[in-house]
């Protein structure tokens, strides 16, 4: 049987990125010791002069292996790479901070010698996260992630994408954005995003609502070539200048306000008829649910672009010329962080309906680079401030990094199809941020190169 003596060194720290474990001699684990070397029974050797401990020492022959914890694997710390000799190339797999003990044993001899450390293990905090499964019992059942893609007859091209959240995906939740696209009569472009309020318990199902119901109802008006805002869209324009076609359809607005307001009304009472037929408890306010709807108009002169919003989602029209650059959209934002209003929350009386037109807007642009509509969950990590969203270089920033090559990124090229680019865009929304993992939902209107 073999004699065990013992001492213990200094502690070993790694971290997340990839390392490697160099099986070091005796003689260098001795150097970093930080105890005194003792037997079994817990007695005191000597290690200097001519004493057997030193002998081993010098001669330094011994075969090495590591020795965890009887509860713990090596794998389940670990995660291998590569052995080669008595190197170990290794990630950290998991949080870890226990002694483990370096076992050297020499040939032709009854004696093993146990180096003790403290290792402490810092894993990547990406390889932490979990992806649980949503409950297949829960009502209103909802994908993970959702793409689409549309090329449009004017050769632009649309990509949509929306990813559950890392936070949601840890604790078996469901992914509460949603969006919708749709085109109309080979003029209109329409879509949405809602971000659904993560305190309200069937949100996932107010944002699909939201997204759906508004588009649909704007749709059966914008669809009818009769309706006021279409006979103007097609009348030939003695003014053809920006100003000028501005101030002729600011005459229509009414209308369009009309539109916006009656497709609000008729969303928020069908989620309304939604809580009411689920049970006694369940109210409208289960289903909160922000909405930003954003309608393209494609005319010989150019494009309008009309906004509704509530809530905290943002849309902006990028352009070449930093001149047409615009936010389409002010978030509603509170005292708190996180804080923000819902369509379920919108007063829709008359009294309210001046409260309603200051969340629409009109834009007028020759031509455009992108038209974007994302939920916070996407804005937060890429504008560090307000300020920054605001801005020209904060949407140019963000369109470059759409650009960058590779297959998470957006491909401008006319060849690539829009529903290529959707896929694209669905890979690119994973990208990490630490402290940043709600749903994100990103949907682009764009002129291919």
């Amino acid at each position: 049987m073999k004699r065990n003596i013992y001492f213990e060194t200094e502690d070993l720290d790694f971290y997340s990125d990839s390392t490697y474990l160099q099986m070091p001699s005796l003689t260098e684990m001795f150097r970093r010791r930080k105890s005194a070397v003792v037997t079994d029974d817990g007695a005191a050797l000597s290690t200097s002069g001519e004493s057997e401990f030193e002998q081993y020492l010098q001669t330094g022959e011994a075969s090495c292996h590591i020795r965890f914890p009887l509860h713990v694997s090596l794998n389940s710390v670990l995660e291998i790479l590569n052995v080669s000799g008595n190197r170990i190339n290794f990630r950290p797999a998991r949080s870890f901070d226990e002694k483990v003990s370096l076992i050297y044993d020499f040939d032709n001899s009854d004696i093993a010698v146990h180096a003790v450390f403290r290792l402490i293990c810092h894993p990547d905090p990406r390889l932490l996260w979990k992806s649980i499964p949503v409950s297949d019992d829960a009502p209103f059942q909802k994908i993970n992630i959702n793409s689409a893609g549309i090329d449009l007859p004017d050769g632009k091209k649309l990509a949509a994408a929306s990813i559950r959240g890392r936070l949601h995906a840890n604790s078996g939740r469901f992914r509460e954005d949603h969006f919708a696209v749709q085109t109309v009569s080979g003029m209109w472009t329409l879509m949405a995003v809602a971000d659904g309020a993560g305190s309200a318990v069937y949100s996932r199902e107010g944002s699909r609502i939201a997204c759906e119901t508004f588009m649909n109802r704007a749709a059966a008006v914008l669809g009818d070539q009769n309706s006021k805002i279409n006979v103007f869209l097609r009348a030939e324009k003695s003014e053809a200048s920006r100003s000028g076609i501005m101030l002729q359809l600011e005459e229509c607005m009414e209308t369009l306000g009309n539109v916006f307001y009656d497709a609000a009304v008729q969303t928020r009472a069908e989620i309304l008829r939604k809580a009411e037929g689920l049970s006694q408890d369940t109210t409208i306010r289960d289903f909160d649910t922000t909405l930003l709807f954003v309608c393209i108009a494609r005319i010989p002169q150019g494009y309008f672009i009309f906004s509704f919003s509530v809530g905290d989602c943002t849309a902006a029209v990028y352009t070449d010329d930093p001149r047409y650059f615009k936010v389409m959209n002010i978030q509603d934002t509170g005292d708190f962080a996180g804080e923000t209003n819902f369509l379920t929350c919108l007063d829709l009386t008359p009294a309210g309906r001046a409260g309603f037109v200051s969340r629409t807007d009109i834009h007028f642009v020759p031509d455009f680079r992108a038209v974007c509509l994302m939920t916070d969950g996407l804005s937060d990590p890429i504008f560090e401030s307000s300020s920054e969203m605001l801005s020209y270089s904060g949407w140019k920033a963000l369109w470059n990094s759409l650009m960058i090559s590779g297959e998470s990124h957006l491909d401008p090229s006319v060849s690539t199809s829009a529903a290529d680019n959707a896929e694209r865009l669905r890979k690119w929304l994973g990208f990490w941020s630490r402290g940043y993992h709600d749903d994100r939902t990103l949907v682009v209107v764009y002129r291919p190169e």
